[in-house]
């Protein structure tokens, strides 16, 4: 998360894909979005929001660029 925020041009690869991209934290609306959607594929991420106390779980983002 703070390299990322320190540094936002990563590589990242997954599933035999390898690609540089650059990453920013989703807020408002675009991470109430992507938080809900975390949660309907990994439903114990509901679990980690109540345990964090109400803590706002940060959710970055990763746009593919050249």
């Amino acid at each position: 998360y703070y390299n990322v925020l320190a540094n936002p041009r990563v590589t990242i690869s997954a599933g035999g894909y390898t690609g540089t991209f650059v990453g920013h934290e989703a807020s408002g609306a675009e991470r109430d979005r992507l938080w809900n959607l975390a949660k309907s594929f990994i439903p114990s991420y509901a679990d980690y929001e109540r345990l964090a106390g109400g803590r706002t779980i940060p959710v970055l983002t990763f746009t593919e660029t050249d």
